[in-house]
Parts: structure tokens; sequence; C-alpha cells
């Protein structure tokens, strides 16, 4: 047997391993110590030669997909010299600890996360909604030094590998994009279109939210209240208990039996909107989260199941292969996702009143900009915090949301977003994957005439998207299945097309 069958072997036995464990301590079977699965990562990935052996295959193999699975697991091995560093690994799981055992505080009582987000959402009173969105400081307190440290760390570490010394790499972000396949340079550029091509849309619904709520200057707990007030629609129509019949529906839809695709749901409180584990891919999808009635629990659920999808639906036999890029992989997510954002979906899966559909699909471009650019606040943030680590990350955070938010962070708020300390370099994915759904659905519908109720849509998207998992990277993939190179235009023009 060949090494790097051999390493593929260990890895796919592994990753079942401590993503079973992951999920066990998530949903509270039992409390596993994540530093362990670490440790047996580090000693098996960061064995002496193992990277330049890796290397050698991408650069000399006569086969193409031995070759392509030389250059996945290359990768694979760069960034195992920074995630499986001990002490980035000690420091990111410890903030996972506190994050799952950290229980809010609004008003005096105790609440879960998705109840704080509830009531920022809904709450008519001001003060509550500001006391809701201050409730995680603790955490920001906790954090901020751990953050600099994380970021200083990776740094140094990025300076190590030979390969980024060579390509002149100074710090994280250069290093990790490179390796995702968007280099810095092309984000940055996306990031300068897209802000340019939503300034007016964006400065129109700030001045409508400072009117309708009649105030001088908007905070950030007055953003969620006002887009569920003139945007959302009405929970009655998105009641909790028909979410997964909801899904079952759709997907049957499309000629899928639901049920035979044995994805496992459940709901559970968890830090963040939905999670998908691919225990053991293709044959063993699970998600987690913890949703309330609403319109956008419904995209969270259909979010986290064309994640599960994608795993299901991959035939690939080496396991190096399974996996895909955070963008792609977070772009498929969202194929899935919007469809209950469409009028079709609408239409035919719920007994909302057409004026109403209506008044969302002109309303919704207000909370579509937002998401946008809230996105590049974190991104752009993780960008500057890397490149100037002992800079006034506070103020670089309060500037980042005065530029693109228009609005005050309301005091040192950067180590409150816990997401960019246990996800790095993640952020920019979830801008890019609106870019890659809003690219697959203009080329379905020139296609097939439609998005929803066709087998041959799904069997398309399974075929050229799913299927052959990261045989190929994933700007090509995009490429050839929608017959155009990947891009923001599809999703501008989606913006401009709007009312």
């Amino acid at each position: 047997m060949k090494k790097i069958d051999v390493i593929d072997r260990w890895l796919e036995g592994h990753s079942e391993k401590a993503g079973l464990a992951c999920y066990e301590k998530y949903v509270g079977i039992k409390d596993w110590d994540m530093n362990r699965f670490d440790e047996e990562r580090r000693e098996r990935l960061l064995e002496p030669g193992l990277l330049e052996y890796s290397q050698k295959i991408a650069e000399s193999s006569p086969d193409p997909v031995e070759k392509r699975r030389g250059e996945v697991l290359s990768r694979l091995l760069s960034r195992a010299y920074i995630d499986l560093d001990k002490d980035v690994y000690g420091r990111r799981n410890g903030i996972e600890e506190i994050l799952m055992k950290f229980r809010p505080k609004v008003a005096g009582k105790e609440m879960g996360r998705t109840e704080v987000r509830e009531l920022m959402r809904k709450d008519e009173d001001r003060d509550m909604r500001r006391e809701a969105y201050l409730s995680d400081n603790p955490l920001g307190e906790l954090f901020k030094d751990e953050g600099i440290r994380l970021f200083l760390r990776r740094n140094e570490l990025v300076r190590r590998i030979p390969w980024t010394r060579k390509l002149g790499f100074e710090n994280y972000p250069e290093c990790i994009l490179n390796l995702l396949g968007i280099p810095l340079t092309r984000l940055l550029s996306i990031f300068k279109k897209t802000k340019e091509e939503t300034e007016k849309y964006y400065s129109d619904f700030i001045e409508f939210a400072r009117e309708e709520l009649g105030v001088k200057e908007l905070m950030p707990w007055d953003i969620p209240y006002i887009l569920q007030k003139t945007v959302s629609l009405p929970d009655k129509y998105f009641p909790r208990d028909n979410l997964i019949p909801s899904l079952k529906k759709t997907v049957e839809s499309f000629g899928k039996d639901f049920d035979a695709l044995n994805i496992n749901i459940r709901f559970v409180d968890i830090p963040y909107g939905g999670l998908c584990f691919g225990i053991r891919i293709p044959d063993d999808m699970r998600i987690l989260l913890n949703p309330r009635d609403g319109h956008r629990w419904y995209g969270t659920i259909f979010h986290e199941f064309g994640h599960a999808l994608q795993g299901a639906s991959i035939r690939q036999d080496s396991f190096i292969l399974k996996g895909s890029e955070g963008p792609f992989s977070e772009g498929m997510a969202d194929v899935w996702g919007g469809l209950p954002s469409l009028p079709e979906w609408l239409e035919s899966f719920t007994g909302i009143p057409h004026p109403e559909i209506d008044r969302f699909m002109k309303a919704r471009i207000f909370d579509l900009i937002y998401g946008i650019r809230s996105i590049m606040v974190w991104s752009n943030f993780e960008i500057e915090a890397y490149k100037n680590p002992d800079s006034d990350l506070d103020e670089v955070w309060n500037r980042l949301m005065r530029e693109y938010l228009l609005i005050d962070s309301a005091g040192k708020r950067w180590a409150s977003n816990y997401f960019i300390l246990t996800y790095p370099m993640y952020a920019q994915n979830y801008l890019l994957s609106p870019m890659i759904k809003e690219q697959v659905y203009a080329f379905l519908r020139r296609k097939f005439g439609g998005l929803l109720g066709s087998p041959d849509v799904l069997n398309y998207i399974t075929e050229n998207l799913y299927a052959d998992g990261c045989l190929f990277p994933w700007t090509e993939k995009i490429e050839k299945a929608t017959e155009k190179p990947f891009g923001p235009d599809d999703l501008i023009r989606v913006i401009e097309s709007l009312p």
C-alpha cells in the first residue's frame, strides 16, 4: 500500500472519531477533551518529511487523481503546521469550552443564545435590546488577550513554513487565502466592488431605519429589530414544528427520498446558528440547531441541510478528496439555504398571501445588503488584526463598523465576536457563498427554466458540484458547472434588480 493511501485511511478513521466526539460534546452526551484529538493529529500529520512527500506527489505524479490528492494533502498539512500547534489548538479549544458553558444574562436572567437573538429581533423595548446586545461583553473581556496571542502565534508559525517563506507571506490571512484559492488581492478587490455597489442602497436603508424608529443615531441593537419589523415575513407562517416537514417536502419535490438520505437532525442549544457534522462521509451526516418560529430558521435548517446533502452525495473513494474548501462548502449550503426566500418556494410551500410575498421580495434587499456588509466588517477586521496585532483593535473594529455599517459598535467589542477566534479566516466564505449561490441559480434558470420541482436540477447539481468532492479546485468547478468564471456579478445583478 502506498504511503498516501495509509495516510488517507488514517485521516478518515481519525476524522470519524474526532467528529463524533465533537458532536457528543455539543449535545451533552460526553464532555470529551478535544485537545486529545488535536494531539493525535499533530503527532501523525507533522511527521518529518510528510509535507515534502505530498508536495512531490503534487508536482510529479503522472496520475492526475493522485496528483490532485497530493495537492490537497499538502494544503492540509500546511494548515496543520499552524492549526495543530499546541499553543494554538490549546487556546482555541479553551475558548470553545467557555463558549459551550457561557449563559448570557439579560435583566438579571440567564438565557440561551437563541432567546437573546430573538429578544434583539422582536422586543420593542430599546433598552432591553441594548442589554441583550451587550450580554456577551463578558466574553470579550475573557477572550481579548487570548485573541491577540492567537493572532501573534499564527503569524509566527506562517513565517516558519518553508513554502510560505519562499512566497513571501507575512501573515496568517495571506497564507490561508492562498490555500483556499482566493488570494488576498482578489478578495480585497471583491470587497471593494461589493462595497461600492451596495453603498447607496445601504445608506438609504439607514436613513429609512432612523425615520422608522424616530431616533437620531442608530445603534447595533436597532438593526435586527428594524429588519424583523419591516422585512421579515410573519412568524405564524413558519412554525418551528414545520421545519423538518417543510424541508422534507422540498427535497421530495426534486424527486429525492428524504428519509433514505438518513441525515440526522437534532435541536439543541449551541453557540452558533447551526452546525453540520460529517461524521463519516457520505454515510453519516448530522445537523444541530436550536430554532424558534420564524422564516430565518427555515433558511438556517436549509443551509445546514445543504452541507449535509453535499457530504451525502460525494462519490469518492479517497477521503482526501471528500472534503471541500470553505467558500465552496458554504456556497453549496447557500444554494439550499436560499430556497425559502424564493417567491416560487413561498408560493408553493407556505400559505402566505401574494401581497405579503411581494412586500418581502421588495424589502429583502435591506436584509441582504446588511448581511453582506456585516461580513465585510468581520473579514476586514481579521485581515487588519493579523497585519497589525499590536494596534488598538477596538478602534479598528469601531472604524470598520462606521465605514461599512454606518453605526457605532457601542464600546470595546471586537473580542465578543468569538467566531473569528474559533473559526479563523472563515468569515469571508459567507460573502463568497451568496456569490456562488447566485451564479449557480442564474445558470440553472437559464438551463432548466427554474429551480424548484425538477429532478433534473438536483441531478445536475449532484453530478457537477457534489459527486467528485474536491477532485478539482473549487473555482474550476464553479466555472465548469456554470459556464462562466466565478465572480460577484450575478449577486450584484440580483441586488440591482430588487425594487
